[in-house]
């Protein structure tokens, strides 16, 4: 029996978010090596070029992986709550998701004011993938941070 059968359904969703954010936090490394790639030369940029493709293929395997057990390994009677976001971690998301867009929210607002005093040089698609790895790695950060502090009270109260 593999083991995504024994753990009850609400676990395996709940691991499967933990994953999705991995996933995402890939995908911001992939962006912040695509903000350097608009504004570095040399040497560097074949390096680069083998580390965000390294770190897309990395995501989408996990995405794809993740789109396989659900297929797969969820009862089709059970994939409704296997998606389903009312939960505790589904809650994180939600809350990851807003200081996400809010902190992208506050640099795009400072960027419109005040970049063209700063940084007049760099090309626009550094701002783009900026704002966008900015944006991934708020979100993935804030869920391990707040999905890691209740399994840590939890730990300290057993």
């Amino acid at each position: 029996m593999s083991r995504s059968r024994e753990m009850p359904l609400a676990e395996v969703s709940d691991r499967r978010w933990e994953l999705m954010a991995v996933a995402v936090f890939l995908m911001a490394l992939k962006s912040m090596a695509s903000a350097a790639l608009a504004v570095v030369d040399g040497p560097w940029v074949r390096y680069l070029d083998w580390f965000e493709a390294g770190t897309a293929l990395a995501a989408v395997g996990i995405v794809l992986w993740l789109m396989f057990i659900k297929l797969t390994r969820v009862p089709r009677a059970d994939r409704r709550r296997f998606l389903n976001m009312e939960s505790y971690v589904g809650d994180t998301v939600k809350a990851a998701m807003f200081r996400s867009w809010g902190t992208t929210f506050i640099l795009l607002t400072l960027l419109g004011t005040f970049g063209d005093r700063w940084l007049t040089t760099a090309p626009t698609e550094f701002f783009i993938h900026l704002s966008v790895a900015l944006m991934l790695c708020v979100f993935s950060v804030s869920f391990f941070i707040l999905n890691r502090s209740v399994d840590d009270v939890g730990a300290a109260g057993a």
